[in-house]
């Protein structure tokens, strides 16, 4: 993977932190890039455009894990803003001691259940009404290996370090997926999304995640059935993933977090694995054991 090169802009002191902790013998860097007063008055473009300026090209991950910073503005849009038509964002200084102590006891967690590699860590804020209104204001994304994106706005809920704690966890399975394989199609997708969510499970405990429980287990079923009848699991149809995912026309939202799910349990129930077995062994070997149990 190579990376485009980039000139690094300075940027003012107060725009952003960033905080580099050890935990043994690995490193985490955690870096925050949350807009100051004077820029949120701006608009969206120049939050976008100065936290994208602001990020290095960096030899190991590029643009925080991107090629480019295109590609990186055109995301950081997505999930810092989504449809949300305000900017309001909140003053994370006093906050910004606990939600380092947060993801650094949930990487500690996981550290105990398996080997971590180095971690680069980048916090942003969000506006995007569904993670306000439905994941407690806090989502994550695993853009390249070592590479985990936290969307964040701590003023929507009170219980924030729990959902930080589990979308980190979450986030940790997928880096261990991408050190080992690629990340291309539905079934890839079925599969890494529902190791991560048992992998934080197993870890962390408490219950299911709403969004692997968005459908029933004979809905999600039959979407596997079709899907693999109509040779799509091996699709990498960007549309069908968000279909399945996020919910469209064909699917309701948070489908595939289903089906996904579903298909580990399966596998776990009936093959007696556990999950940092699972983390090892390809998608296609996965979705193979899991037919096996449900002939």
């Amino acid at each position: 993977m190579k990376y485009e090169g980039g000139t690094q802009q300075c940027v003012p002191p107060s725009f952003f932190a960033i905080m580099i902790s050890m935990i043994q013998s690995d490193i985490v860097k955690i870096k925050f890039y949350f807009p100051n007063a004077s820029l949120a008055q701006k608009g969206k473009e120049a939050i976008v455009n100065t936290i994208a300026r602001s990020i290095p090209n960096d030899k190991q991950i590029g643009f925080a894990g991107y090629l480019n910073r295109t590609d990186l503005c055109r995301d950081l849009h997505s999930f810092i803003f989504g449809t949300s038509k305000v900017i309001n964002f909140p003053d994370l200084k006093n906050k910004r001691r606990k939600i380092r102590y947060v993801i650094r006891n949930s990487i500690k967690r996981c550290r105990t259940y398996t080997k971590i590699p180095p971690l680069n860590i980048f916090i942003f804020p969000t506006q995007v009404p569904g993670v306000l209104k439905e994941m407690g204001g806090v989502n994550g994304f695993t853009p390249y290996k070592n590479t985990i994106h936290i969307y964040m706005n701590p003023s929507v809920d009170p219980d924030w370090p729990k959902h930080l704690s589990s979308t980190v966890a979450h986030e940790i399975a997928h880096v261990l997926s991408r050190e080992q394989f690629d990340w291309r199609t539905i079934l890839d997708s079925f599969i890494f999304e529902g190791l991560a969510e048992h992998f934080r499970e197993q870890v962390l405990g408490g219950g299911k995640a709403s969004w692997v429980t968005a459908i029933t287990k004979e809905k999600a079923i039959t979407i596997i059935k079709k899907l693999e009848k109509d040779n799509l699991l091996r699709s990498t149809s960007n549309d069908l993933y968000l279909d399945l995912f996020y919910g469209g026309k064909r699917f309701t939202k948070w489908s595939g977090y289903t089906a996904g799910y579903l298909i580990i349990k399966t596998v776990l129930r009936v093959g007696k694995f556990k999950i940092k077995d699972l983390l090892r062994e390809k998608p296609a070997k996965i979705f193979t054991l899991y037919k096996k149990t449900t002939q």
